[in-house]
């Protein structure tokens, strides 16, 4: 049987990403985003880019409050080096 072309496409994610079969079960069962049916909407290279973008932005914002609450006031031109 022939795999369409969405199917191959998954395929040679998973397969760049390199994850077992659990690993798999578990991103999509917690982690994946999903419709209102339950069925993941995006894949796991997608989740992976998702975080990668959140955690330097996360980041950010925790190193500004802790700056700001010991009262420094430099804070921009600590950052625009």
């Amino acid at each position: 049987m022939k795999a369409t072309k969405a199917e191959e496409v998954e395929n040679k994610q998973n397969d760049d990403i390199k994850l077992t079969e659990n690993a798999l079960k578990v991103l999509e069962k917690r982690y994946l985003k999903k419709d209102k049916t339950g069925k993941p909407t995006e894949q796991p290279e997608q989740l992976f880019r998702r975080v990668a973008r959140l955690l330097p932005r996360r980041s950010y914002c925790m190193i500004r409050k802790r700056i700001l609450r010991a009262g420094k006031t430099s804070f921009t031109a600590r950052w625009s080096i």
